[in-house]
């Protein structure tokens, strides 16, 4: 296994067997730094890392990865012809073929001619959607990229709040939540420790709570109400 790393950054590398472990100190994936190792399956990111640029793990057979809460900055199309399977972000495990059910017939074949493929070819529009979305779910909970993604808005908010549930105090995160604060409510009115996580992290403020009790009102959620109502106390 050779990692070519200058300045704390993994520029390239050329991995024989199946699993990687990123040396501790990296605080950077280069652009395509694993492209093209196609018998790896696994890799071990430090708790060092902060940046992974654009398809840094393009081109690979990863089963899986799970993302340390340091990074910040996730470039575009990571996992670009990539077969992953599984992403792990904040101690949760999202599914890519789960998440993908969740797109359209019109959305797939976009996405397919984004990337060159022929949008009228279902296992590619298909196949387009896995790279795209694998993608996505570090931009979204770690860059703090809300807008702007093909993810659509139900499995972006659904995405977001099973991130809650382990209440990761990561400023990109919860700044992302506070911005589209209103947008998620609706999917908070049955998490009651959620939203007394955000209270208490400064995300629902006396600033957007009115419209978060204006939520709560229209969906009859008597006990969120109330909460809600010790933000202005």
């Amino acid at each position: 296994m050779d990692f070519y790393i200058s300045d704390d950054v993994l520029k390239d590398c050329c991995i024989t067997g199946q699993k990687a472990v990123v040396p501790d100190g990296v605080r950077e994936i280069g652009s395509r730094a694993f492209s093209g190792n196609r018998n790896l399956r696994s890799i071990t990111l430090p708790a060092s890392l902060t940046t992974i640029r654009e398809e840094a793990f393009s081109n690979t057979r990863l089963d899986w990865l799970e993302f340390p809460d340091s990074v910040t900055e996730v470039g575009k199309d990571i996992f670009y012809e990539c077969s992953i399977v599984e992403v792990i972000i904040f101690g949760e495990s999202y599914e890519v073929d789960e998440l993908a059910e969740e797109y359209d017939y019109v959305t797939e074949a976009d996405i397919a001619e984004e990337y060159g493929l022929d949008p009228e070819e279902p296992s590619q529009a298909i196949e387009a959607v896995r790279f795209s979305i694998a993608s996505e779910l570090p931009v979204l909970l770690l860059g703090g990229q809300f807008d702007n993604l093909w993810m659509p808005k139900n499995t972006r908010c659904t995405v977001i709040v099973c991130a809650l549930r382990h209440q990761p105090k990561h400023a990109n995160f919860l700044g992302m939540v506070k911005t589209h604060i209103t947008q998620l409510f609706p999917y908070l009115l049955n998490e009651l420790e959620i939203v007394q996580f955000l209270i208490n992290n400064a995300v629902i403020t006396s600033e957007n709570s009115d419209e978060c009790i204006r939520i709560a009102q229209e969906h009859n959620a008597t006990e969120l109400e109330m909460l809600l109502n010790t933000v202005n106390k």
